[in-house]
This record gives structure tokens, C-alpha cells and sequence, in this order.
């Protein structure tokens, strides 16, 4: 996988060498690498972005693999560039999802966020901090149990045997 600064229209085929790496990427204008044959699994999705520093970052099914090319530029036209072989039999270009209807609703700022998420490569994570403040024996200790999900068999037995 790679991206050339040449038009693929204006590129006679005959002309191409057999393998792209290292025959094409030794040539000026081309950047390549090889990804694991693993990540061309069938229904895997594997999507890209460069960056503004000249990065080349790859996800499969939305996990991030990290930085497959550098020093690409940013300034000229680049297009994508697969080398398909080995057990790969198709391949197929799909549209990138759309933003959730629950994101766009909440307006631009929440839309760019996901936009930036998306290209990051991160997952977002609810967590939250709850204090529980009340007088001793209200059942503080036994809400925060259920909200963490213990059993409670033994506290109830317990404190109903102290009230009687």
C-alpha cells in the first residue's frame, strides 16, 4: 500500500516493473510499504489519511496500526497505490461511514471532534467520577455495588437479620 505523485491515467502499464516494492518505490515519486497478508483477511476494512506532516497512517477495522509512510508531500496531488497479490482475491473501495445522527445533532464542534477521532484512530471512553454523600446506613455502599455490578445476597441478609 503506498500513494504516487503521478496520475495513474497518464501511467502506461506496460511500463510498470513486476513488484512495487522495492522496484517502483526505488523510483522517484512513489511510496510504498508492505502490510501484514493478516490484515487481508475477508471484511476487513483498512483506511488511511496523511496527515499534515506528511504521515501515512493506517487503521484496520478502526484500529490504529500506526505510521506506514513519512516524509510524503503534502504540497503536490498524491494518489493511492495497493499492490494486490498472494491471497488477496478483491478488493473493494467503500465510502467512509458518516457521522452518527446523535453527533450531528449536537452541532460543528461535536461533528469536527469525531472527525479528528475518526482520523486518530481513537475510541472515545465514558467514564465519569459519582460521589455518594449521605448519613450512615441509607444505602450508599449498596447503590455503589449495584452500579458496579457485586452481588448484594449477603449484605441484604445481613442487614435484615440486624433489624430484626
Amino acid at each position: 500500500m503506498g500513494v504516487t505523485r503521478y496520475d495513474p491515467g497518464q501511467i502506461k502499464v506496460s511500463s510498470l516493473p513486476r513488484y512495487v516494492c522495492p522496484d517502483l518505490t526505488n523510483q522517484e515519486g512513489y511510496w510504498a510499504r508492505a502490510l501484514n497478508e493478516k490484515y487481508a483477511d475477508n471484511g476487513n476494512r483498512i483506511t488511511f489519511y496523511i496527515n499534515k506532516s506528511g504521515q501515512l497512517h493506517y487503521f484496520v477495522n478502526k484500529e490504529d496500526k500506526g505510521i506506514l509512510l513519512n516524509n510524503l508531500p503534502t504540497n503536490k496531488q498524491l494518489w493511492l497505490l495497493f499492490d494486490i497479490y498472494g491471497s488477496t482475491t478483491s478488493a473493494k473501495f467503500i465510502q467512509p461511514d458518516e457521522a452518527p445522527v446523535e453527533i450531528v445533532a449536537r452541532g460543528p464542534e461535536a461533528l469536527q471532534a469525531f472527525h479528528i477521532a475518526c482520523e486518530s484512530g481513537t475510541q472515545p471512553v465514558f467514564r465519569t467520577r459519582l460521589m455518594l454523600v449521605g448519613q450512615d446506613g441509607v444505602g450508599k455502599t449498596s447503590l455503589k455495588k449495584a452500579l458496579i455490578g457485586q452481588r448484594l445476597v449477603e449484605f441484604f441478609v445481613v442487614r435484615i437479620i440486624c433489624q430484626l
